[in-house]
């Protein structure tokens, strides 16, 4: 007797970092006997390298029934260590149209789709420093430049009149988007298919409440290059249920505006050995024996999965956002540079107070200590952590 396949369920994943070996080794034990029937959002930074991008997303397209991708900053390199000359010689959008043709030749969907009963809708983003309002950083010496901390300044070439020196290579992302008829494909979708929700995905970041304050980012100047004030404004016209994103390799799960946002980036080796509990996305991801990515439609229930646990997420439900105390360096961070004596400070509030209460904050919870609890528990087994780390 022939029985049903099991119903279909969308998993996600960001930052994979295929080329390192560790990586691709957990993307490999990803299998067709496991996932063969499901979907898999894989939501940018695979590899610069030709030859690894087609091996991961060959063996994602052989692991599961249906892949979406978006690329990433990583994913559009084309300079530097490593790279062919040939690659030197092209930009970073004839890069792009090259992906875009390998995802179509791989079968790949990089446009949007009615997948295990739910729309799935990529979303072209890149990021602009305006995007970052917030406080920068005072009475502090020695922060560097995102443009001297981040390689894509270097590795990623911009055809004129495009600069990152503005925000010109976001808007013509965003531009893509409507040359692509991204929002009349989901309008379609959506009316031919009344009770599919909708699930949109981008590599950056959509809003500054969904990153960590600068004041606790070794780099600090990174936030102003992590997000997009129009992938945000295309994501509330889309008005997704769940919109998943990467890029800042920590582990997220939180609602904004309606919207549930999710990161589970796979990340660095390093940094799931030294800091798990703030990379994790819940118990198993991305620590779980075997590999697993994030769930984020269950197929059988028909419905989406519990909120997870992540450490900044956490974190931020637990403690007020306060951008404005931008002189005070996190321990982790302040050791790093130079403080301006008088001005610049050591800690997590000072003397500042809970906007609700009116109560002194204090000294909180490290944000690892607020992950899953397998994540914590393999830190406190590391033995490397102290409440001053993040």
């Amino acid at each position: 007797m022939s029985t049903s396949p099991p119903a279909a369920n969308v998993w996600c994943v960001s930052d994979v970092h295929a080329d390192y070996s560790e990586n691709m080794a957990w993307i490999k034990l990803l299998t067709r006997e496991r996932f063969g029937n499901d979907v898999l959002i894989l939501a940018g930074d695979v590899s610069a390298n030709d030859e690894v991008l087609r091996t991961t997303l060959s063996s994602l397209v052989g692991s599961f029934a249906m892949v979406f991708f978006t690329p990433g900053n990583h994913d559009l390199w084309v300079r530097g260590r490593g790279m062919s000359r040939t690659d030197q010689q092209k930009t970073s959008l004839a890069r792009l149209q090259e992906i875009f043709e390998l995802c179509d030749e791989l079968g790949v969907h990089t446009r949007p789709a009615l997948a295990a009963g739910v729309v799935i809708a990529p979303i072209l983003s890149w990021y602009h420093a305006s995007w970052d309002t917030e406080d920068d950083i005072t009475g502090w010496e020695g922060i560097p430049e995102a443009e001297d901390a981040m390689v894509d300044f270097y590795a990623c070439v911009w055809p004129a009149p495009l600069s990152v020196h503005n925000e010109s290579v976001a808007r013509h992302f965003d531009e893509l988007n409507v040359q692509r008829g991204l929002e009349a494909e989901v309008a379609a979708l959506r009316a031919a298919n009344p009770n599919a929700p909708l699930i949109s995905f981008s590599h950056f970041v959509p809003h500054p409440q969904l990153n960590p304050e600068k004041r606790f980012l070794f780099f600090p100047n990174l936030a102003k290059a992590c997000g997009s004030d129009m992938l945000f404004a295309r994501i509330e016209r889309l008005a997704p249920a769940l919109h998943v994103f990467g890029h800042t390799h920590f582990g997220w799960d939180a609602t904004l505006r309606g919207v549930r946002y999710v990161q589970a980036p796979l990340s660095y080796p390093k940094e799931r050995s030294g800091r798990l509990g703030t990379v994790a996305t819940g118990e198993t991801f991305p620590h779980g024996d075997p590999p697993t990515p994030v769930l984020i439609f269950d197929g059988a229930a028909r419905g989406f999965p519990p909120r997870y646990d992540a450490g900044w997420s956490n974190w931020y439900t637990m403690y007020p956002r306060m951008p404005q105390l931008s002189h005070i360096l996190a321990p982790w961070v302040a050791g790093a540079y130079k403080r301006v004596p008088g001005v610049g400070e050591t800690g997590w509030f000072g003397d500042a107070v809970d906007p609700t209460t009116g109560l002194r904050l204090g000294t909180p919870q490290s944000a690892w200590k607020l992950g899953p609890k397998s994540a914590v528990t393999f830190e406190e087994q590391q033995g490397k952590k102290t409440m001053n780390s993040i």
